[in-house]
């Protein structure tokens, strides 16, 4: 099975980049695992409604530059629908990235996270 995570910013702090790494390796038992990074937009503190919109938009194209068309994507996002393992196969059993065991994911670095671009939802 081939995992693809496409994040917004990269990880910066040692330890996590650590864990990230540990992660990968107990996975590659698995799968294999490939993670894509985009930059983020730097974020002010006092951001109005219109701008976090604007910097949504740019990361959300992105991402999308980097996600084939066709691409059967899962976002992740904080507010989202929690799936186990089990859930999770049956959301994409029937997909043609269960078929070629290719799966994307999409998932916005914390902290300063703004969310999701429109265009990438």
């Amino acid at each position: 099975m081939n995992i693809t995570l496409y994040t917004v910013g990269k990880i910066k702090e040692n330890f996590y980049r650590q864990a990230v790494d540990e992660y990968a390796k107990r996975l590659s038992r698995y799968c294999k695992l490939k993670i894509v990074e985009v930059s983020d937009e730097r974020t002010p503190d006092a951001a109005g409604e219109a701008l976090v919109r604007q910097i949504k938009d740019k990361e959300g194209d992105r991402l999308l530059a980097q996600i084939r068309e066709n691409t059967y994507l899962i976002a992740l996002a904080i507010d989202g629908k929690k799936l186990d393992s089990v859930a999770f196969f049956r959301k994409t059993a029937g997909s043609r990235s269960a078929r070629e065991k290719r799966y994307r994911i999409c998932h916005r670095r914390l902290p300063g996270t703004v969310g999701c671009g429109i265009a990438a939802r």
